[in-house]
Parts: C-alpha cells; sequence; structure tokens
C-alpha cells in the first residue's frame, strides 16, 4: 500500500511485531508493537562508511507546525527533510567522485542523478514503478558499479534477455536516459566518432519487440455481449458496488486504473454530467474530460445513496471519497482484482474478456454497429489523436458529440440486452447494422428475410424511442 496523506498514516495500527514501513524513496516510518506504547518515528535510509543506516529524524505528528527544530513532523515536512539529506549526505558524498575534468563516472552515480530530476517529472506511480524496476533489475546488474565507458554491449544484453518484454523494453529505456543524461550535462564524454547511447543496444538489435503483439481478449460480437451484460445485472443485488463498478466500465470505456481512482470531487452530476479527472489521475498526465450517459448517471447516484445509508456517513462529506472504495476504507480504492475475480465467477476470465476488453467492445461495437467517427472514439478512450505538432494546435474535447455518442452507446447496450428477453423472430428483425452517423442514419436488417432499410433517428430520438416506434 502507498501512504499518501496523513490520514493513511494516522490509520496504520500496531501489530503483535515492530513495524518498518516504506512511505517514500528513503523516507520510513517505524511503528511499536503492540505490547510498548504507541510510537510511529520517522527515519531516513542513507549510506555511512558504505553501509546502509537508517537516521532518526522525529516523531509523526499530523498536527505539527513543523518548526525547525521540532521533533514531531507532518507527512509533508518529512519528505521536505528526506530530500534535503539524501542530497547533502548520501548523492552529494557520492558526487565527489566527479570532478570537473572527470568524464567517464560511474554509472551508479549517474542513474541516482538521473533518478533525482525524471522523478519530479512523472506521476508518483510512473515513479514508484520505475524505481522498482531499477532496484530489481539495474541495480542487481554486473555494470551497475563500473564506469560509463568500460560497461559493454553484451552486459546490457544479458540483463534484458530473460525478463519480460514490456520490462527489458522500459530498463533499455532507463538506461539510454542515463547515458543521454551524463553527456547532455558534461558529466561524460563518449568515445569519438559514436553516440552517447552507442553502448545501449536497441531492442530490435536484441530480438526484443518494441510492443506486445498480443491484444486483450474482449467480446466483441453484440449478442454475446448482450448476454455478458445480463449476467452481470442478474447479480447487482448480491454485488452491489462491484457490479456497478463493470457497468460504469461497460458504458463507458475509459481506463480501469482511471476509474478506480475516480472521486466524488471529480464528478458533476448535477449539471454537466461530466467527470474532470486531473492530470496525476490519468495515464498521460494530462486532465482528461469524461462525459457520460443518463444510465452511467444513475449508476453513480445508485452509489451514492449506497454509500450513505450502509457506510453510516451521513452528513459528512463525500467529495474526498473514492467512488469505488475498499470495504470499510474510504480512502482507499477498490483493487481490480476483486473485479476480475467476480467476473471468472460468471465464466469471463481473461482469455475471454478482461476488464481493459469493454474498451475494445466499445470501440468495435461503436465503428461497427452504430458507424461514428473515429476520432470520437479515440477521444473518450483517452488516446492522442494525430502529431505532435496537431495536438499543440487542435484542442478541441469534442464533448457535445462524444455526450450523443455515449448516450447512444448506452442506449444500443439496454437496447440488445432487452432483445434477449424476445422471440429469435422478434430479436432477428431489429438488430442495428452501419449507418451514416453523421446524418443520424442507422440500418436496419431483418435476418429472417435478409431485407435491409435505412431509417433516420427524428431530432432527439435515440435508440430506445426508436425500437418503440418501430415495434408499432
Amino acid at each position: 500500500m502507498i501512504y499518501r496523506t496523513e490520514k493513511d498514516i494516522e490509520n496504520i495500527k500496531q501489530t503483535d511485531k515492530p513495524q518498518r514501513i516504506r512511505i517514500a524513496p528513503n523516507l520510513y516510518l517505524n511503528v511499536t508493537q503492540k505490547t510498548s506504547k504507541l510510537a510511529k518515528k520517522w527515519y531516513i535510509r542513507t549510506k555511512f562508511n558504505g553501509k546502509t543506516v537508517y537516521e532518526f529524524i522525529g516523531f509523526f505528528d499530523p498536527k505539527s507546525k513543523n518548526h525547525k527544530d521540532s521533533k514531531h513532523i507532518s507527512l509533508n515536512h518529512a519528505l521536505d527533510i528526506t530530500a534535503e539529506k539524501i542530497v547533502s549526505k548520501s548523492r552529494a558524498a557520492r558526487m565527489e567522485k566527479i570532478s570537473d575534468k572527470e568524464f567517464n563516472p560511474y554509472f551508479s552515480v549517474m542513474c541516482e542523478k538521473w533518478f533525482d530530476i525524471y522523478h519530479n517529472n512523472q506521476r508518483e506511480s510512473t515513479a514508484i514503478n520505475a524505481l522498482k524496476i531499477i532496484r530489481k533489475y539495474i541495480e542487481t546488474a554486473s555494470f551497475y558499479n563500473k564506469r560509463l565507458r568500460n560497461i559493454q554491449r553484451k552486459e546490457i544484453r544479458d540483463l534484458v534477455v530473460d525478463v519480460p518484454i514490456a520490462t527489458a523494453n522500459k530498463m533499455l529505456g532507463y538506461i539510454r536516459k542515463v547515458f543521454l543524461f551524463a553527456k547532455n550535462n558534461g558529466y561524460y564524454a563518449p568515445p569519438a566518432y559514436t553516440k552517447a547511447d552507442a553502448e545501449v543496444p536497441t531492442p530490435q538489435e536484441i530480438n526484443i519487440p518494441t510492443k506486445s503483439e498480443k491484444h486483450f481478449n474482449a467480446i466483441i460480437d453484440p449478442y454475446d455481449f448482450a448476454i455478458m451484460i445480463k449476467k452481470i445485472r442478474e447479480h447487482s443485488e448480491f454485488e452491489y458496488i462491484t457490479t456497478r463498478a463493470i457497468l460504469f466500465l461497460a458504458y463507458n470505456f475509459c481506463r480501469g486504473g482511471e476509474m478506480l481512482k475516480l472521486q466524488w470531487k471529480d464528478i458533476d452530476l448535477d449539471f454537466d454530467n461530466l467527470i474532470k479527472l486531473p492530470k496525476e489521475k490519468v495515464k498521460h498526465n494530462e486532465e482528461l474530460l469524461i462525459p457520460f450517459s443518463k444510465q452511467t448517471r444513475q449508476l453513480l447516484i445508485d452509489i451514492r445513496k449506497y454509500r450513505i445509508k450502509n457506510d453510516n456517513i451521513l452528513g459528512k462529506n463525500l467529495s474526498e471519497h473514492y467512488v469505488f472504495h475498499k470495504h470499510g476504507d474510504i480512502h482507499s480504492p477498490m483493487s481490480s482484482s476483486g473485479l476480475s475475480k467476480f467476473m471468472r465467477k460468471l465464466g469471463y476470465g481473461i482469455e475471454t474478456h478482461c476488464l481493459h476488453g469493454f474498451r475494445s467492445s466499445a470501440s468495435t461495437m461503436l465503428r461497427e454497429q452504430l458507424d461514428f467517427q473515429s476520432e470520437l472514439i479515440e477521444s473518450q478512450l483517452g488516446h492522442h489523436i494525430g502529431t505532435g505538432v496537431e495536438r499543440i494546435y487542435n484542442r478541441a474535447t469534442l464533448l457535445e458529440k462524444r455526450k450523443e455518442m455515449l448516450q447512444t452507446y448506452s442506449d444500443y447496450i439496454d437496447y440488445i440486452v432487452g432483445l434477449l428477453d424476445k422471440p429469435r423472430a422478434d430479436r432477428s428483425k431489429f438488430v442495428i447494422g452501419k449507418g451514416d452517423s453523421s446524418n443520424r442514419k442507422v440500418k436496419i436488417i431483418d435476418i429472417a428475410t435478409g431485407h435491409e432499410e435505412i431509417i433516420t433517428l427524428k431530432y432527439g430520438e435515440n435508440i430506445k424511442a426508436l425500437k418503440e416506434r418501430l415495434s408499432k
């Protein structure tokens, strides 16, 4: 677990044994055992004479006013002290190895110096994942304590050859960035007539594909998709929050991680039917606007009523709470593994349809069944559209068109699920095929006879209304 707030740290309980909990890089919290008086102490991990030591800096106190000489320290103050001490002690001492005329520094020194700058420009989760890879793989490599010019390409190849593809690509990227950082900042002079990162082989040289060719498994057939949604709804009374979380993904096809980080303060239920996710919660580190349909709005209202009734939070401010939080812990998001486990119970494992597959299902059916423009679909998926230069000038969010698309798609899901309860002949009569979304036209296909007919939706009409009009 990552402890992001003072409240998270306050909620840490004593156990039968003393605990040493990593709060941030080089910052630890020691918690006494149950038989002792409760005490939470801050420690900083540093190096002394080549050995790892833990230096006591104070007691945890969320109400501390952070005076300079106080030993009662809040989380933010502890992070500030850690940054100052690490630079001034551990890393500054190692940087002394680099003189003004030193052009072949140690890889370990450059790696740490590069990471100091890298993690400040990344989301917390991205920086933590990078640090895990560096600690697990790169710090244990044979070349980690070598000088840059002495590192052989074979050593790097041997490091990445037996690790997963995604991890290998990330490792090569980090190593290359260390070499380039050393050159660009004057710490390293590469051999004559070579590039700064020439020692780092490319993924193609080691026969590592730059991307995994495996796609996320997803159900894209409307009939099979309708059966899956119906099964999920049948469990809505027994797995109240879990089923609504999955239906939220089905209707909005956002990323699962972004959905689980959703807090009530990010949602406008009263006016715009809009979710505004801050950049620290989004994959591309950019603010993301997610419009939603009437069906999604009703899901969120149901969840809010359920939380107020069952979590004993009547009269309290919900804004900081996670919409999909852990059981009994309103300040921690639900785990995606719980949602995947529920889907497996219904017979939909990752080999059939994974949580990320709802994005593939929506992208496919919006194109094949409802014939929406690719630009709208990609925008709703949160993908970058066009080149970097195009994105600088084109800042259109297409919110109104995306709202219309999501409402049509949500109605379409309800429609195909409703067809399951009809006789086969009726069910085939109202299958919607490709049409022209710009003119609000859809194709109605009678599978029994093969007859096709193009019908134009009336102003304000959706799929449900069209179904009622056709039945008359």
